[in-house]
């Protein structure tokens, strides 16, 4: 183990119930570093989850939750943080833009809200800072290169990525890609995106870094007469969930979906769920933490995975699903075509409707040969491509290099 420190800065972890995944990768940065330091953005509670016993876990720098807009403005408003950059991006970026000005603003008063808790981080020059996001916490990166000369980094994802999922544009991208030393991206489309969009702001390191997963056992045969389809994300607007439920108007034979999670749609998918005919169950189990999602796949059998997000990085879900030996129908968006092709499942155009859903589905449930070809080849592109030893291995020996 060297005796390096790292300092990890998330949105929530280990507080709350989000970014579960960062778990998984916190056992391998525990092993690589002496000690790591970790500052959330923000918490809406402190029940904080189980970490390594090398790391350290500060107060989140806003106590509350990123949603009260009375508390962002509050200390975004009165705040000692740095101002002139926002107002130079504000004419340069055209950040006055009607369609502009909330992404502007959302963003100047995350960071000037997090701001004073910079002085906690209490940097060294031998340190490497380390954003989990490419949004919010990273606009920190250049000003604490520019106290301490440390290596800084940012992994990019999707929707902290791609300003497509930002409605056309991310603020003061230019100061950030300048102030970082690296920027990893989970996926081969990301490295692409980050070269061909900021190349010309940008001069650092562009590393492919994929995420991963464990293994979560294999998936058991099926025992019942009923095709078992199951999906796992936040209940928001872009997971386009209630596409899965009106397709599945379309089902005659005996079918039931599983959905893993909550959120602001999930009443809607609720609603169609009621008019459903008699052939089709639906099952919403509301959030679950990671370990209660590998068990249920462990002790369920679920025939298929499902996915039809508007926008992407690489699902972690669709890993956990493809680990267990669950084939995989996904929407051909962000990087998830580098692990879902025909080998696993079915790719599907982004701009999927309801009928196309169904007949995907159908098209599976009527081969059971290649259905058995498909779990099989699931279970081998997880060993190949989402392996979390691997995977996470190889960022952390980058990660040092830099």
């Amino acid at each position: 183990m060297s005796e390096r420190r790292l300092i990890l800065l998330t949105t929530t972890w280990p507080y709350d119930s989000g970014e579960t995944f960062l778990s998984e990768e916190a056992g391998y940065l525990s092993q690589a570093y002496g000690s790591v330091d970790v500052f959330p953005l923000s918490a809406s509670s402190l029940q904080m989850r189980k970490v390594p016993s090398n790391f350290t876990i500060h107060a989140p720098a806003i106590r509350g939750t990123l949603k009260n807009k009375a508390l962002l403005l509050w200390k975004g408003v009165f705040s000692t943080a740095p101002l002139g950059f926002a107002l130079k991006a504000f004419f340069c970026e055209k950040g006055y833009r009607r369609s502009r000005l909330w992404n502007f603003f959302t963003a100047l008063l995350t960071f000037r809200a997090a701001y004073p808790s910079i002085a906690r981080f209490g940097v060294t020059a031998a340190d490497t800072v380390y954003s989990y996001w490419g949004d919010k916490w990273s606009l920190a990166l250049p000003f604490i290169k520019r106290k301490a000369e440390c290596k800084t980094v940012a992994r990019f994802h999707g929707s902290d990525l791609y300003e497509e999922a930002k409605g056309g544009y991310a603020p003061f991208r230019s100061m950030l890609f300048g102030g970082i030393d690296c920027a990893f991206a989970i996926s081969e489309y990301g490295v692409k995106y980050i070269k061909e969009r900021y190349g010309n702001m940008y001069t650092g390191k562009v590393e492919l870094a994929r995420l991963g997963v464990a293994s979560a056992g294999e998936n058991p045969e099926q025992t019942s007469g009923t095709f078992s389809i199951v999906s796992c994300s936040n209940a928001i607007p872009l997971k386009r969930l209630e596409f899965i439920a009106e397709s599945l108007k379309q089902i005659s034979f005996p079918i039931k979906w599983t959905h893993i999670g909550d959120g602001p749609t999930l009443a809607n998918v609720k609603k169609i769920a009621e008019g459903l005919p008699q052939n089709v169950t639906v099952r919403l189990t509301g959030r679950m933490d990671n370990a209660q999602v590998r068990e249920l796949y462990r002790t369920e059998h679920f025939d298929l995975f499902i996915n039809v997000s508007s926008t992407e990085g690489v699902p972690v879900s669709i890993m956990e699903a493809l680990s267990a030996g669950i084939p995989v129908i996904a929407t051909n968006v962000g990087g998830t075509a580098e692990i879902v092709d025909e080998q696993v499942g079915i790719l599907l155009p982004s701009n999927i409707t309801p009928a196309k859903i169904a007949k995907s589905i159908n098209n599976i449930r009527g081969n059971c040969k290649k259905l058995l070809t498909l779990r099989h080849n699931s279970e081998k592109r997880w060993n190949e491509r989402c392996n979390s030893e691997t995977n996470y291995r190889n960022f952390i020996t980058i990660l040092k290099s830099i």
